[in-house]
């Protein structure tokens, strides 16, 4: 972790550094008191936005059991959705969604706004969906239902092959569409990948 992200916080100018901690000791106690701040009045929205959006995921992994489910998804659903570039947490997503799955969780309707919700409702038996990938990252659980978006993709992170699978709807947790984009959350479990086809 940077020092410098911990040094600049203005968020809690309370917090104060000692001088002979490691950076990794600064770290780990810099998250418990702001944890505990926001503990004191339960606004875990504050709590995670105001971290770095690469670090987001972390924050919410310190919430998985202090919260209720619902709430907890409710989170993950936004940050997965203002995240720049979707791979940066999608091992993270995959992960939570497995676990909930695991607990007999609900999991999709907290993630999806109204819209979302019904066009998930929608979705056929079968569906086919795209990913944009290389050879180390073809099975994750991140996926869009429209190829012109897993083209964009590989344009835009320079990836060489796009892969079709087909999905049952039980596979899939949830559809999100606020970047207009159709990714779908799967159960990586569940792929069954019926084309792949090499980029020039």
């Amino acid at each position: 972790m940077n020092e410098k992200l911990i040094r600049k916080s203005d968020l809690l100018p309370e917090y104060v550094l000692e001088a002979d901690e490691s950076v990794q000791a600064k770290y780990f106690r810099f998250q418990c008191y702001r944890l505990a701040k926001y503990e004191e009045s339960g606004d875990w929205y504050a709590y995670v936005f105001t971290h770095q959006p690469v670090a987001r995921e972390l924050a919410l992994l310190n919430l998985m059991d202090r919260i209720p489910s619902e709430d907890f998804f409710r989170l993950v659903g936004e940050v997965w959705n203002d995240v720049s570039r979707i791979g940066c947490c999608s091992d993270f997503l995959g992960m939570v969604c497995r676990d909930a799955k695991e607990k007999r969780q609900p999991i999709g309707d907290a993630m999806m706004n109204v819209r979302e919700k019904e066009l998930h409702r929608c979705l056929p038996e079968g569906s086919l969906a795209y990913r944009a990938h290389n050879d180390f990252n073809q099975i994750r659980c991140s996926w869009t239902l429209d190829p012109d978006w897993a083209q964009r993709y590989a344009d835009c992170f320079g990836y060489k092959r796009i892969s079709t699978c087909q999905l049952s709807r039980e596979g899939i947790y949830a559809l999100f569409d606020r970047r207009h984009n159709s990714e779908v959350i799967v159960d990586v479990a569940t792929i069954k990948i019926v084309d792949t086809v090499t980029l020039d």
